[in-house]
């Protein structure tokens, strides 16, 4: 149901070019301005996805992110500009959405998507939009849209390939097509990327979301589409739902699933301290810097700098005999990376907690 509010003059002007078409008209144009969407990440994919959703009309957008922005994010995560330079990706890019369109509401949360606060999040949202660019905040937006029965949208690249797909509660859910992360997916700063393809993900991703949003009747949800920018070709398959996967219980519940998974991680000790990364280190120990070249330059509590590609080799010559410390601003980078090369067997790998700023 639409708002009973007619558009403005200056909404009617702005929106003009799009309400032409027969799809959409003044009421989808209300549908839009009326709708509600969490956008979780503000990079490479949440760029593209936030920009074209704030240009469309789509009335409040949320946007979810505790990282802030570096001069490496500029090749592709063009919301940002090199004033942006250190500010919270969420701040930044919520004061380029107002700037773009002051008809709708933006709010800016920096803050992770976390066990304790999907819920309330996902609650408020009518479409949830994953810009992330790691499995487990991927695993966690499906568990709890699932329960909640609030339809949300996956995308993810590697390279010159990625892929996109609508779940809803009537489709197979993420955990059908991935029952394990995949050792071979990697984000970008591990693998490399070229900036055009989360551009074209995140294209993809905003179309998707426009389209379910007016509810027209091309929106499918269950399928994945596949694209390959190298190639330029698009595919696509059909979802089938798993049944015996998580989703086809009859209650199931996110919150035990995930707090599961969560002392998994502990137990694994993926997470030191300054302190226990002190007494763990000996003197054949790897403590490495994994921002930017600049950010290390900069300041930094020693160790080295690799480039992303060297890291692996340079484990992989390690073989796994000795500790390997990995740290970053606050902590967030080093930790997905840890979670990265742990997956692909460096077990020898540790995240140190708070990063650079922890450090006295």
């Amino acid at each position: 149901m639409t708002s009973a509010t007619p558009l403005t003059p200056v909404e009617q002007a702005r929106y003009s070019r799009q309400m032409l078409l027969p799809q959409v008209g003044p009421e989808g144009q209300q549908r839009l301005r009326d709708a509600r969407v969490l956008v979780v990440g503000s990079g490479g994919l949440g760029a593209p996805v936030s920009l074209y959703l704030a240009a469309a009309g789509v009335g409040h957008i949320t946007l979810l992110d505790n990282d802030v922005v570096e001069l490496s994010n500029l090749q592709r995560q063009i919301i940002f500009d090199t004033a942006s330079v250190g500010q919270p990706k969420a701040v930044a890019a919520a004061q380029r959405l107002r700037a773009l369109n002051p008809e709708i509401t933006v709010v800016a949360a920096v803050e992770t998507l976390t066990v304790d606060n999907a819920e309330s999040w996902i609650t408020s949202a009518d479409l949830v939009l994953d810009c992330c660019d790691n499995f487990p905040t991927r695993y966690l937006i499906n568990d709890f849209c699932h329960h909640l029965g609030t339809p949300w949208l996956f995308a993810a690249l590697h390279q010159f390939r990625g892929h996109f797909a609508l779940f809803s509660a009537d489709t197979a859910c993420f955990r059908c097509l991935y029952p394990r992360t995949p050792v071979t997916e990697g984000n970008c700063s591990l693998a490399g990327v070229m900036g055009t393809v989360p551009g074209l993900l995140g294209l993809w991703q905003a179309n998707e979301a426009i389209k379910h949003l007016l509810r027209l009747p091309d929106s499918q949800p269950g399928h994945l589409w596949n694209c390959d920018a190298l190639r330029s070709t698009m595919t696509a398959i059909r979802l089938v739902a798993d049944p015996t996967c998580w989703c086809g219980q009859k209650h199931p519940d996110p919150r035990a699933l995930h707090t599961h998974s969560l002392e998994s991680w502990d137990r694994e000790e993926l997470e030191l301290t300054w302190h226990e990364w002190q007494v763990l280190a000996t003197d054949k120990a790897l403590l490495l810097d994994v921002r930017s070249e600049q950010e290390h330059r900069a300041a930094n509590a020693g160790g080295e700098w690799l480039a992303w590609p060297e890291i692996t080799a340079r484990l992989t010559q390690l073989g796994g005999k000795s500790p390997v410390g990995l740290y970053c601003q606050r902590g967030q980078r080093s930790l997905a990376l840890a979670r990265e090369l742990r997956a692909q067997g460096f077990r020898q790998v540790f995240s140190i907690r708070g990063g650079l700023e922890s450090h006295h």
